[in-house]
């Protein structure tokens, strides 16, 4: 899937991230058009006022990370709708199109109709330079969420993939009392070895009651409602697992306790970073 300088692309919704998106292929002088970023305005981009006309007049779509939440495409931005199962039945087979972790609804949609797309979401590369962005984002919200230093806090880090291993990187600097689960044996060895306390995430329970800031990383229901029940009224949750999260937000909240559902952070804390991973990624995989 190679695009050239005179193919006539269409960037389609999404969040600030994608605006800056467009900017960076504007910049690198390809032909750029939009739907859902009417408030954009920028000198040379033209805006369709239906997705139909934008689908038809390129041959080239990309769309946002998420790409869609069931039924409908990520619009965040925008005052415009566009709908999952009218997209896909407007596109033709030599329209290529690229985009960001679409969930299950698309993609079954896309293996009934045959539909070929190229997922940047799937890359190795994007996700670790992701994970690097959310890691930086989850760092600002502590900085400014709480009104004390990250250095002598007592912080639980909840999972071991990328975020996780990054994030637990980062933290380390500022020399807390860092504390990182993982459902391996292996990950414990390697967290316990990089120089924080390492423990198996069915163990967290021995030291969530001590704990300033919690922070999850598992798109699973880590932690129960009596493992709520013993976080400090004055901790921090920052849960970075997507919908619905690792715990049930609005008992936590009933229980007083702090809790910020941080989704997107790379396209709400760094979204030029962000478009530039997104940008790199595309022209490698093509």
């Amino acid at each position: 899937m190679i695009i050239e300088k005179n193919d006539k692309i269409m960037i389609l919704g999404g969040d600030e991230r994608i605006e800056e998106l467009i900017k960076l292929y504007q910049r690198e002088g390809y032909i750029i058009s939009t739907y859902g970023h009417e408030n954009l305005q920028l000198e040379g981009v033209r805006e369709y006022e239906t997705i139909k006309e934008g689908i038809e007049e390129n041959n080239i779509i990309i769309g946002p990370i998420p790409f869609n939440w069931g039924d409908k495409v990520n619009m965040k931005l925008s005052g415009k709708a566009a709908f999952t199962e009218s997209f896909i039945n407007l596109l033709s087979p030599d329209k290529k199109l690229i985009l960001g972790a679409p969930d299950l609804y698309f993609t079954d949609l896309a293996q009934k109709k045959k539909l070929a797309y190229l997922d940047y979401n799937k890359d190795e590369c994007f996700q670790i330079f992701n994970a690097a962005a959310t890691a930086e984002g989850t760092i600002s919200i502590i900085i400014n969420e709480r009104n004390t230093t990250i250095y002598n806090s007592s912080i639980l880090v909840i999972g071991y993939g990328r975020i996780g291993k990054v994030l637990a990187g980062y933290l380390k600097a500022f020399n807390p009392d860092l504390y990182v689960a993982a459902r391996k044996s292996t990950d414990v060895a390697w967290i316990d070895l990089n120089g924080c306390k390492g423990l198996k995430t069915d163990e967290i329970d021995k030291v969530i009651r001590d704990m300033d800031i919690i922070i999850n990383t598992v798109p699973a229901l880590i932690i129960p409602e009596m493992l709520v029940d013993a976080v400090k009224k004055d901790a921090l949750i920052i849960d970075l697992a997507s919908k619905p999260g690792g715990l049930d937000h609005s008992y936590a909240i009933g229980k007083g306790i702090k809790i910020i559902h941080a989704l997107g952070l790379p396209g709400k804390i760094s979204p030029k970073s962000a478009a530039k991973i997104i940008f790199d990624t595309i022209f490698i995989l093509h």
